[in-house]
C-alpha cells in the first residue's frame, strides 16, 4: 500500500498499519539502506521511491504479564528531506523522513540501524501522598502513567507494584486501568491500582512502596532505581507505616472553639476524648505529645489525631514544639468530616513562622484567612532540598475571607500535597514566596491549587487562575528542577491574557514532560499561547515530550521552536490525538539560519498522528517548508483555516474563541469534525468525565456524552 503524506485516513485497517498496532512479519525488502543516528531520517539510494512506502520495525517491549516480547510497529516514509536555510528549496541527495522514531534497540530487516535514540521512558506520579499511616491490612497503591507509545486503552502494558520492609516483599502485577473519581473536581483519573496485602508485615514496620512500569515499547522503568532518590517532589518511592493491628497506638484530642471541657482528656477512645475537649490547638498538641510519651514511649505526636469540633478555631500559637513529629504525621481534622464548611481553622492574623511539625495532615477543614496583609501561617520549616517534611491538605476548603492572596501564607511545605480540595476564594495557596522549599502535587482539586513555579504533578483537577498553572518548576535554592512532570485528566482555565496556560520552557531530559487527557483553556485572550512547549526564543534541549489526547481552546499551541541561536538544539516529542485551535512551530526558515534545525523532527511531524487543528496555523494553513503546522501532514490529521475553521461542535465553548467565561464543556456533539480512532490506539481507558474510549473514540480530552 502506498500512501501520500497528505492522505486523510478513514479505514481502521489503514490506521493500524500506519500506527503499528502490532503483528505482521517483516518485509523482505525496505526502501532505504540506513536509519541515521537521529532515528527519524533515513539514507536511501532512491529517496523519491521510498516516499509513501511502509516498513516494519521490530522493537522490544512487554505484554500484560510484564514479559519481554517483540513488537512489530509499521512506519511510513513520509517525505524527502530538504536542505536547511538558505537552500530550503532544494532536497538532499539521499535523505527521507519517517513517520515515527526508530530507536537504538530496534531492528529493521534489510537496513542498518544507526539510531542513537533511546527508548522513551514512562512519565508517572503517585495518586497518594508520602508517609501515610495504614491502619488496615491492605494498602492500595495508585499510579497514573503516560507514555509515548500508549495503545490498547492504556499507557503501558502493565505495572508491577511492590511493598517491602527490607526483608519481606509483596508484589502485584496490574494490567488494567482503574478509574477513580474525586468529589472536589468531579473528574475521573484512569490509573493503575493494586491492593497490596500487608498481613505479613510487622506492626510498626516502615514500608517502601515501589513499582516497575512495563511499556508496550521500550525498557522497563523501576521507580526506586530509575526515578529520583527518596525523598523528592519528583517521582520517587513512597514510605508508609504498617499499623494494621493498631499496636502503633493512635491517641485522640478534641478541640472545642467555645472552650475546654471540665477535664480535657487525650484518649485512644475517640468518644472519651470528644467528651472532654481542649480549648486550643496548641493545648491539644501539648497534651497529645505527653500522652504518647507516657503510653507509647515516644515523646512526639507521630500518629496522633487532633479533631476540631464545629466552630471557628484560631490557629493562635505555633504547634511545632508541642506537636513535634519525627517521621510520621500529626493529623488535624474535622470531628465531623461532613461539616467542612462549619469547621474553620483561621490564622491569628500575624506571621507565625515555624508553626507546624515536620509532618502534618489537615483533613476536612475550611482553611480561612483572618485579615489583610502579608503574613505566614503554615510553615513546617522544610530546609532547602529537604523533602522528608510533608504537608498534606486533604478534603479542605480554602477561603481568603475577603483578605486576598499572599504567596507566603503557606510558606515552607517540603513535600506538599493538595488532595480533593476546593476553594471558596483563593489566597495564593500554591504560590511560592522567593526560594523557600515549597512544592505542590495537586490531585482531584477544584480551584487555584496549581501554579507552574511550584507544581510537579496535577491529576484529576479543575485549575483556574490568571497565570500559568502547569509546567516544569525550575531549580531554585529551595527546590530541584522538575523531572518527569505530569498533568493528567485536568481542566486548566487561564483568566488572564498575559500568560500562557500550560507552559514549559526548561531543559527537558529523558524523564520527559507529559500532558495527557487535559483541557487547556485560555478564556481572556489569545495574545499568549494556551499551550507552550519550549517555544519562543527557547534554546533548551528537549526530549520525551508526551502530549496525548488533549483539547486546547482559546489560543494556540506553540510547540518546540528553534527560532533563535547560532547552534543546533535538539528538540523532539510526541503529539497525538489532540483537538486544538491552531499550531505554531518555527524553525530555520523563520530564523533564517542553517543551524536552526534541531526541531526538524517536530516540523516533520515525527511521532505525531490524529491531531485536529481548527484554524490550521498562524501563518497560513497547509503543510510545507516554512509552514508553522509543519512540513508533513501526520497520519489521520485534519485541519481547517481561519476562513473555514473546522466545526468541533463543542457542547459549550467558553474560551476566548467562544463566550470567554471559562469552564466550558468540550464534549463533541453530533456535528463534530473531530477524527475518530480505533480503540486499539487509545492511550487510556476513560476521559476525565469517566467516559470510555471505545472503538471510534474522538480525539481530544472528552468523549461524546
Amino acid at each position: 500500500m502506498r500512501l501520500r503524506s497528505s492522505l486523510r485516513l478513514t479505514s481502521c485497517a489503514q490506521l493500524e498499519r500506519l500506527t503499528g498496532s502490532g503483528g505482521g512479519a517483516p518485509p523482505s525488502s525496505v526502501p532505504f539502506q540506513t536509519v541515521n543516528a537521529d532515528g527519524w531520517t533515513v539514507t536511501a539510494s532512491d529517496p523519491a521511491a521510498a516516499v509513501a512506502q511502509t516498513v516494519t520495525v521490530q522493537r522490544q517491549g512487554f505484554d500484560a504479564a510484564g514479559l519481554a516480547v517483540t513488537v512489530n510497529d509499521v512506519l511510513t516514509c513520509t517525505k524527502r528531506l530538504r536542505l536547511p536555510f538558505p537552500d530550503q528549496a532544494s532536497l538532499t541527495a539521499d535523505g527521507a523522513v519517517l513517520s515515527d522514531y526508530v530507536y537504538a534497540g530496534d531492528i529493521i530487516a534489510g537496513a542498518a540501524n544507526e539510531s542513537a535514540r533511546p527508548y522513551p521512558t514512562p512519565i508517572s506520579h503517585w495518586l497518594r501522598p508520602d508517609k501515610e499511616i495504614i491502619s488496615a491490612s491492605t494498602y492500595t497503591a495508585r499510579l497514573v502513567v503516560a507514555h509515548a507509545h500508549a495503545r490498547n486503552g492504556r499507557p503501558v502494558a502493565a505495572v508491577r507494584f511492590r511493598v517491602t520492609d527490607g526483608v519481606t516483599t509483596v508484589e502485584q502485577m496490574v494490567s488494567a486501568l482503574t478509574p477513580i473519581s474525586y468529589s472536589a473536581s468531579g473528574f475521573t483519573v484512569p490509573h493503575f491500582a493494586a491492593g497490596l496485602d500487608l498481613s505479613g508485615f510487622a506492626n510498626g514496620a516502615t514500608l517502601t512502596v515501589d513499582a516497575v512500569i512495563y511499556p508496550w515499547v521500550g525498557a522497563a522503568f523501576t521507580i526506586s532505581t530509575d526515578a529520583d532518590a527518596y525523598p523528592s517532589p519528583n517521582l520517587t518511592t513512597l514510605r508508609a507505616l504498617c499499623n494494621r493491628t493498631g499496636a502503633f497506638g493512635t491517641a485522640y484530642a478534641y478541640v472545642d472553639a467555645a472552650g475546654a471541657g471540665a477535664t480535657p482528656t487525650v484518649s485512644t477512645n475517640p468518644a472519651t476524648a470528644a467528651a472532654n475537649p481542649y480549648a486550643t490547638l496548641d493545648a491539644a498538641a501539648t497534651a497529645l505529645r505527653a500522652f504518647n510519651n507516657a503510653n507509647f514511649g515516644r515523646n512526639f505526636t507521630d500518629g496522633g489525631v487532633i479533631r476540631l469540633l464545629e466552630g471557628t478555631h484560631i490557629f493562635s500559637a505555633p504547634i511545632r514544639t508541642p506537636g513535634v513529629t519525627t517521621e510520621w504525621p500529626l493529623t488535624i481534622e474535622a470531628a465531623n468530616p461532613g461539616a467542612v464548611a462549619t469547621t474553620i481553622l483561621r490564622d491569628r492574623g500575624t506571621t507565625m513562622q515555624s508553626s507546624l511539625p515536620n509532618q502534618c495532615v489537615f483533613r476536612n477543614l475550611t482553611i480561612q484567612r483572618s485579615g489583610t496583609g502579608s503574613f505566614v501561617a503554615y510553615d513546617n520549616v522544610a530546609g532547602n532540598l529537604n523533602y522528608a517534611p510533608v504537608m498534606v491538605f486533604d478534603g479542605c476548603a480554602f477561603d481568603a475571607n475577603g483578605a486576598g492572596g499572599y504567596a507566603g501564607y503557606i510558606y515552607r511545605t517540603g513535600n506538599g500535597y493538595f488532595i480533593n480540595c476546593t476553594e471558596i476564594s483563593p489566597f495564593s495557596q500554591a504560590a511560592r514566596l522567593a526560594t523557600v522549599n515549597k512544592t505542590v502535587k495537586t490531585i482531584g482539586c477544584n480551584g487555584s491549587f496549581a501554579l507552574a513555579g511550584t507544581t510537579y504533578a496535577v491529576a484529576g483537577s479543575r485549575c483556574v487562575t490568571g497565570a500559568a498553572m502547569f509546567g516544569q518548576p525550575g531549580e531554585v535554592a529551595g527546590a530541584p528542577e522538575g523531572a518527569g512532570c505530569l498533568a493528567a485528566f485536568s481542566h486548566f482555565t487561564n483568566t488572564s491574557n498575559g500568560s500562557n496556560t500550560v507552559a514549559v520552557g526548561g531543559i527537558i531530559g529523558p524523564r520527559g514532560f507529559g500532558v495527557v487527557g487535559c483541557v487547556v483553556e485560555a478564556s481572556a485572550g489569545a495574545t499568549s499561547a494556551a499551550f507552550f512547549v519550549n517555544a519562543d526564543s527557547n534554546v533548551n534541549t528537549t526530549q520525551n515530550v508526551v502530549v496525548l489526547g488533549n483539547t486546547t481552546v482559546g489560543s494556540r499551541l506553540n510547540y518546540l521552536y528553534q527560532d533563535i541561536g547560532t547552534v543546533t538544539v535538539q528538540k523532539s516529542g510526541y503529539l497525538a490525538f489532540n483537538a486544538m485551535l491552531y499550531r505554531n512551530t518555527k524553525t530555520d526558515v523563520f530564523g533564517a539560519n542553517a543551524n536552526l534545525t534541531g526541531n526538524w523532527s517536530a516540523v516533520h511531524n515525527v511521532g505525531s498522528r490524529y491531531n485536529a487543528w481548527k484554524n490550521g496555523a498562524n501563518n497560513g494553513s497547509g503543510y510545507g517548508v516554512g509552514s508553522w503546522m509543519g512540513e508533513v501532514q501526520a497520519a489521520g490529521e485534519v485541519y481547517g483555516t481561519l476562513a473555514t475553521p473546522l466545526n468541533f461542535d463543542f457542547a459549550l465553548d467558553a474560551s476566548f474563541d467562544g463566550t470567554g467565561m471559562g469552564g466550558g464543556d468540550y464534549t463533541p456533539g453530533a456535528a463534530t469534525a473531530l477524527p475518530t480512532v480505533p480503540a486499539t490506539l487509545a492511550p487510556h481507558s476513560h476521559d476525565m468525565l469517566g467516559r470510555a474510549l471505545g472503538d471510534g473514540w474522538y480525539v481530544g480530552a472528552l468523549q461524546a456524552a
